[in-house]
C-alpha cells in the first residue's frame, strides 16, 4: 500500500474520540437526549445509572454512527429514567468505555410540586465583533448557582457575525453547506468557559435572529430550513410539534410548563410594519410611519394557535413563555419617539450606545420585539384572559441588559436577561434618558450603577409564587421581583411616547412644537377621557399619523388596541422667563391618571444673554466626549458633572472666557458608566442636560 494512501486512510483507522459535548437537553421525567461530535465517524451509545461510576445495571440508550456527512455530530434517545434522579453517564465509543462524562437529574413527574426548583436562562454570547465579548466570565457563577436546568434564548456565537468579518454578505452563513454544523462545533467548544455547565446541567434552547440567519431576520430568507435542519442534527432539543414551520415547542417540570417561542421562522419582516418604508429605501428623506395592519405576524399562525391551545389547556400552575426577543409592548413608546424625531436636526441622526444612527432606522430597530406586532400581543392577552389562564409570565432575552417589568407595561409580567457574555446596550438606561419609563420593576435603569454581564434566575417556590432575579459574574444582586399565584394581565394599557419633553430656548414672540404620541398598548378599547389644559404658554392640538394637524380634538375619545393618537405640542412665550406645565391624561387604564412634563425658557428676542449649552457628541461616549456652548457676554463659565441625583462629581471647567461659542473636550477620570448631568452657570444662569457615559 503506498505512504499517501496509508496516511489518507489513518483517521478512519484511528480510535475515535470525542471533540465536543457531551450536552444533555430534552430532559423529562422518564427520557433525555445526548448529543457528541466526534473527530471520525464511530458507532457508539450511552450508559447511564443512578450509582456514581457504577454501571453494572446501567441503562443504554439508543445507537447512533456518525459519519462525514453531519459533520460526525450524534444525538442518542434515553427513556426508562426515574423522576428526580441524579444519573451520572459515560459514553460507549466503539466498543470502549469512556470514564464518567457528567450527570444530570431527571425532571419531577408532571403535576407533582416541588417544594422549589430553580432554573437560568440568558442569551448573547461569544460574538467576535465585540472586543468586550467571548471571556465567559458569567459561567462559573451560572455552574455555582445551583440550577436544575438552563434555558438558552439563541444569539449563540453569532455565525453570521463570524461569516461577514470572513466573507461579507451575501451570501448569509446559511447558505453555505456545513456552517450551520460549523456554528454548532463552535457552540459546544470545549475551551470555552460555557463548557463548565455541560456536564451538570440539562439545557433547553432555542434560536434567535443571529443563530438563525441574520440580524433582525425574518421568515422571507431564502434556505432558512438549513438552520432548522442544523438544529435538529446538532442540538439534543424537545421533539417539535410542527418541524416544517420552525423549533417552538413545549415541555413540563413539575408544576410549570415550558413554552419554547420560534420568533424567527415564520415571522414577517418588521418594515412591513411601516408606512412608506419602500419609498424611503429610495429617499431618505421620505418620512416613514408606524402603522401595521391586523396581518402583521411574528409567530405565523401554526404556532400562534398551538400557544393559544397549550395554554388553554395547560394544568401546571406556572407557564413561562420563553421568547428569544424581547416582549413587553409598553416599548412602541420608543418607535414611536424616534419616528417623530425624523427631520428634526436635534435627534436625526439619534445618538445611541452603539453609534449614530438615522431616526428611521432607529424606529424599524426598535420595532423588532413584540412591541412592533401590536395585534399579536393584542391577541395574546385576549386568549390569556378569555380563558382564565392564571401566572403566566414572559422569559426574554436579545436585549443585552436586564429588566423587569411587573405587567404594568408589558401586560404579561416579563423579566429579560439578554447579555450572558456582551457589552452591555444600555438600551432601557438610554430610552429614560428620554424621557420612556417602561419598565416598572428593577433592573439596569438610569441609576442603577452596575451594566455588567449577567444571566437570569427564576426560583419557583411550590403553587405559591415565583422569584425573578438577574446576577452578575462577581454573584451582585442586579434586579428582582416576586410574583404571587393568582394574576392575570390587564386588558387595558395606555403607553405615552415620553413622559416630558423640554423645548429648550426659544425667543420670546416665537413658537416650537413637538409631537407625543398616546398609545393603546392594551387588548381592549382604550377610552382617553381628559386631558388637562396646558396653561398659557403651552398649547395642545391634534394630529393625524402623517403629522397633518386634525380640525379637532375633543375628549372623551377611543383608541382601539393598536392605535394612537399624536397630540402635538406648542411653546409659545410672549415674554422672558423659564415656564413648565404637566398635562394630565386621564382614561379607564387602571395605572390611573398619567401626565406628560412639559417646559422651556424664552429669551430677549433679539439676545441671547445667557448660556446656551448644546448636547455633547458624542453621547453615549467613551473615554471622551465634546462639549460646545456659547455665552453672550465674557465672563466666568463654570461647568459641573453630578450623577442622577444631583451630587457633584467632577467639575468640567472653571474658568473665564470671552463672548461666543466654545468648545471643550472631556475625558472623565474614574467614573463609572452611567447617566450624568452636565450644569453650565454664566451670570447667574444656569443650564443643565444629559450625558451617558459607558465604560
Amino acid at each position: 500500500m503506498k505512504l499517501s494512501l496509508v496516511l489518507l486512510l489513518l483517521p478512519l483507522l484511528a480510535q475515535a474520540a470525542i471533540t465536543h459535548g457531551p450536552v444533555v437537553g430534552a430532559v423529562t421525567h422518564e427520557s433525555a437526549r445526548i448529543v457528541i461530535r466526534t473527530d471520525n465517524s464511530s458507532t457508539f451509545h450511552f450508559e447511564l445509572s443512578p450509582v456514581i461510576d457504577d454501571y453494572s445495571l446501567a441503562i443504554v440508550s439508543t445507537e447512533v454512527t456518525t459519519s462525514w456527512s453531519e459533520d460526525y455530530f450524534g444525538i442518542v434517545d434515553v427513556s426508562g429514567l426515574e423522576a428526580g434522579v441524579l444519573y451520572s453517564y459515560r459514553a460507549i465509543l466503539d466498543g470502549e468505555a469512556t470514564e464518567t462524562l457528567g450527570s444530570f437529574r431527571s425532571f419531577p413527574e408532571p403535576g407533582s410540586v416541588p417544594e422549589s426548583f430553580s432554573f437560568g436562562f440568558g442569551s448573547g454570547q461569544q460574538n467576535v465583533t465585540d472586543g468586550a465579548s467571548n471571556d465567559g466570565r458569567i459561567w462559573a457563577e451560572v455552574d455555582a448557582a445551583d440550577l436544575d436546568f438552563f434555558v438558552h434564548l439563541g444569539d449563540w456565537t453569532y455565525p453570521d457575525y463570524a461569516w461577514e468579518v470572513d466573507h461579507g454578505f451575501p451570501p448569509y452563513f446559511h447558505q453555505v453547506p456545513g456552517r450551520v454544523t460549523e456554528s454548532y462545533k463552535t457552540r459546544y467548544d470545549p475551551d470555552y468557559p460555557m463548557n463548565e455547565i455541560f456536564d451538570t446541567l440539562p439545557l433547553a434552547y432555542v434560536y434567535d435572529d443571529h443563530d438563525y440567519t441574520h440580524n433582525n431576520s425574518d421568515g422571507s430568507y431564502s434556505e432558512k430550513f438549513n438552520s432548522l435542519q442544523g438544529y435538529l442534527d446538532c442540538f439534543p432539543g424537545y421533539p417539535l410539534p410542527n418541524p416544517e414551520e420552525g423549533v417552538f415547542h413545549s415541555f413540563r417540570y413539575g408544576n410549570a410548563e415550558f413554552f419554547m417561542l420560534d420568533t424567527r421562522t415564520q415571522r414577517d419582516p418588521n418594515s412591513n410594519g411601516f408606512r412608506y418604508h419602500e419609498e424611503w429605501l429610495e429617499d431618505p428623506s421620505v418620512k416613514i410611519r408606524f402603522d401595521p395592519d391586523e396581518s402583521h405576524r411574528l409567530l405565523g399562525e401554526t404556532q400562534m394557535n398551538w400557544l393559544l391551545d397549550a395554554l388553554a389547556s395547560s394544568e401546571a400552575t406556572w407557564k413561562f413563555l420563553v421568547s428569544t426577543m424581547t416582549w413587553n409592548p409598553g416599548n412602541r413608546a420608543v418607535l414611536e419617539l424616534a419616528a417623530s424625531f425624523q427631520g428634526d436636526p436635534r435627534f436625526d441622526p439619534v445618538d445611541t450606545p452603539i453609534g449614530s444612527y438615522s431616526a428611521a432606522t432607529v424606529a424599524i430597530e426598535a420595532s423588532d420585539g413584540g412591541s412592533g406586532f401590536p395585534s399579536v400581543a393584542e391577541r395574546l392577552v385576549d386568549g390569556i384572559v378569555e380563558n382564565q389562564v392564571e401566572n403566566v409570565i414572559f422569559i426574554t432575552g436579545d436585549s443585552h441588559t436586564v429588566a423587569i417589568d411587573k405587567g404594568e407595561n408589558s401586560l404579561i409580567p416579563e423579566i429579560m436577561a439578554g447579555g450572558l457574555d456582551r457589552t452591555n446596550s444600555m438600551v432601557v438606561a438610554y430610552q429614560e434618558v428620554f424621557g420612556i419609563f417602561t419598565w416598572s420593576g428593577e433592573g439596569q435603569h438610569i441609576w442603577q450603577g452596575n451594566f455588567d454581564e449577567h444571566y437570569g434566575k427564576v426560583t419557583v417556590n411550590g403553587d405559591e409564587s415565583v422569584l425573578l432575579e438577574a446576577y452578575d459574574p462577581n454573584g451582585n444582586l442586579i434586579a428582582s421581583h416576586t410574583l404571587e399565584e393568582g394574576f392575570l394581565p390587564e386588558k387595558v394599557n395606555l403607553t405615552v411616547s415620553t413622559s416630558g419633553y423640554d423645548f429648550g430656548e426659544v425667543k420670546a414672540g416665537y413658537s416650537a412644537s413637538f409631537p407625543i404620541s398616546l398609545i393603546n398598548t392594551g387588548a381592549d378599547p382604550l377610552e382617553i377621557l381628559s386631558l388637562s389644559d396646558p396653561g398659557e404658554f403651552f398649547s395642545l392640538r391634534g394630529l393625524d399619523i402623517d403629522m397633518n394637524e386634525e380640525p379637532e380634538l375633543s375628549t372623551p375619545f377611543t383608541l382601539l388596541p393598536g392605535e394612537k393618537q399624536v397630540l402635538g405640542f406648542g411653546f409659545e412665550p410672549q415674554e422672558e422667563g423659564a415656564y413648565d406645565t404637566d398635562i394630565l391624561i386621564e382614561s379607564n387604564d387602571p395605572d390611573g391618571v398619567q401626565l406628560i412634563h412639559l417646559s422651556g425658557t424664552a429669551t430677549e428676542a433679539d439676545s441671547l444673554p445667557g448660556p446656551l449649552l448644546s448636547r455633547n457628541f458624542p453621547n453615549p461616549f467613551n473615554p471622551e466626549t465634546s462639549i460646545h456652548f456659547r455665552i453672550a457676554e465674557r465672563g466666568q463659565v463654570r461647568i459641573d458633572l453630578m450623577d442622577v441625583r444631583g451630587r457633584r462629581v467632577d467639575v468640567i471647567l472653571d474658568e473665564f472666557r470671552e463672548a461666543g461659542a466654545h468648545e471643550i473636550d472631556y475625558r472623565p477620570d474614574a467614573l463609572s458608566s452611567g447617566l450624568y448631568l452636565y450644569r453650565i452657570e454664566h451670570r447667574g444662569q444656569v443650564m443643565v442636560r444629559r450625558m451617558m457615559l459607558l465604560q
